[in-house]
């Protein structure tokens, strides 16, 4: 894409996000499949969508959203406000300023993202990048807020090229793709397994407090390894 397309569409989405926080509601799920657009080739309009992980501004630290787009606040489970969606953002346009699919890097893993390793590999990815450093930044308090970015007639400040953090991925991957996703199945199925678990006591905790099982997280799931021939 080039930095013209690119602007294009961060307006519209800053300017989704300049109302939704003017109504005090963070979006939370920041990312390239919850921007929608119509009208492509005649005069394209980028609109936000998905808001099952919206809610009203509160400082709660809560781990919902898309790891890969998560700010490390959100990672450390430090106090979150409107500022996560600014980092989610910058992540989004970072994806179309250097043209990678983030989600499809096989050695990206869950870990790194949630770990906040990700975040601090972005952070220096976007040094000198101009608007978008101000946006992906690990120091709260210096990443730029949505009034700012709706009120600059020239936001966002793009370079023509940055860095790629792909060589900088942990060198621990997996051996090969068919290994990758077979532990990432599993880790998803563990982690859905642990939320229905979770959310199985809370409903029985409410009907009956003394008759409710403790809630005890799953082991860790592994592959199972390939029989020897």
């Amino acid at each position: 894409m080039t930095n013209e397309q690119i602007i294009h569409v961060s307006k519209h989405i800053i300017s989704a996000l300049h109302y939704l926080h003017g109504k005090q509601i963070i979006h939370r799920d920041i990312k390239p499949e919850n921007i929608l657009f119509k009208d492509i080739f005649s005069n394209p309009i980028f609109s936000l969508a998905d808001f099952g992980f919206s809610k009203e501004i509160d400082s709660k630290a809560t781990f919902v959203g898309t790891p890969l787009y998560w700010a490390p606040e959100v990672c450390s489970g430090a106090q979150q406000d409107f500022r996560v969606d600014i980092w989610s953002l910058g992540v989004v346009i970072y994806e179309m300023l250097t043209g990678l699919a983030l989600d499809q890097l096989p050695d990206l893993t869950n870990h790194i993202c949630m770990s906040g390793e990700w975040c601090k590999r972005l952070e220096d990815a976007c040094r000198g990048g101009g608007d978008l450093a101000k946006m992906v930044t690990l120091d709260v308090e210096r990443r730029i807020t949505i009034d700012k970015c709706y009120a600059s007639s020239t936001f966002p400040v793009l370079p023509d090229a940055l860095p790629s953090p792909v060589a900088r991925i942990s060198a621990q991957a997996p051996p090969s793709l068919t290994t990758w996703t077979a532990q990432t199945k599993l880790k998803g199925l563990q982690m859905n397994a642990n939320i229905f678990a979770a959310a199985q006591y809370r409903v029985e905790k409410a009907r009956d407090p003394l008759q409710a099982k403790p809630f005890r997280r799953l082991p860790e799931l592994r592959p199972k390894p390939k029989a020897k021939s």
